[in-house]
């Protein structure tokens, strides 16, 4: 399409003219043997209050594409910023996951330490007794 070449910087400077055959071409793409004339049958003005059309149409086009874009383009940054949210959720939990874990881990070994000094003590109580 037409702003596909607009896209990547280049131009099309061709002239759409009426053909034998009926249909819109651009001029030089439809010439038939010993015939030259026949690509450009229409008059001069007239192909003139033609242009402005069909650069109205391709600005249309160009900004239709442009929206679609822009919606495209809001609609990953949402996405983005959504993972964004999700990941700093569960980096979150994670994180206090972990403290629980090292809160458990402190409270086990305790256990055990307060555990082995009662066993201790026991031990020295039957060894005076």
């Amino acid at each position: 399409t037409y702003f596909r070449h607009i896209q990547w910087g280049t131009r099309l400077r061709k002239t759409v003219v009426p053909s034998d055959s009926g249909y819109l071409t651009t001029e030089g793409s439809e010439k038939t043997m010993g015939d030259d004339d026949s690509v450009i049958s229409m008059p001069n003005d007239q192909s003139l209050r033609n242009e402005p059309t069909l650069m109205l149409t391709l600005a249309d086009e160009f900004s239709k594409e442009l929206a679609r874009q822009k919606t495209e383009y809001d609609k990953k940054k949402c996405q983005a910023h959504q993972l964004k949210v999700h990941l700093l959720q569960q980096l979150g939990e994670t994180e206090n996951q972990r403290a629980k874990t090292r809160e458990i881990a402190r409270r086990t070994h305790d256990e055990k330490l307060a555990k082995m000094e009662k066993q201790r003590e026991d031990a020295r109580r039957k060894m005076e007794n």
